[in-house]
């Protein structure tokens, strides 16, 4: 996706935050792998991540280091697909007239 240009090293940037997200996520996809056949084969249920992961480092399915990877690659998917945050309420505020049209109207 990024190739012929600029890619900021500094994650703090868009650009470099997509990039260094998608290592993060092909790197997974092989312990991903192993998970849904896991899954397939019933070694596993499937559950909430935490849970799943857990589970499949107990039963000997992945090791710490894979979990970890899949830990990674989903805070990163996360804050790569975050947008401007805004408080709960924000939309039901009402905007406060102007002085000159509470002045136009009265």
């Amino acid at each position: 996706m990024t190739v012929g240009i600029y890619v900021p090293k500094d994650a703090s940037q868009a650009v470099g935050r997509l990039d260094a997200t998608l290592v993060k996520v092909v790197a997974a996809e092989a312990v991903e792998k192993t998970l849904r056949a896991a899954i397939q084969a019933g070694t596993l249920t499937a559950s909430d991540e935490a849970t799943l992961l857990r589970d499949a480092v107990e039963r000997g399915v992945i090791g710490k280091k894979d979990a970890d990877t899949i830990r990674e690659a989903t805070a990163a998917r996360g804050e790569a697909i975050q947008v401007d945050d805004f408080p709960p309420d924000y939309w039901r505020h009402e905007a406060e007239p102007s002085a000159n049209l509470r002045a136009a109207v009265n």
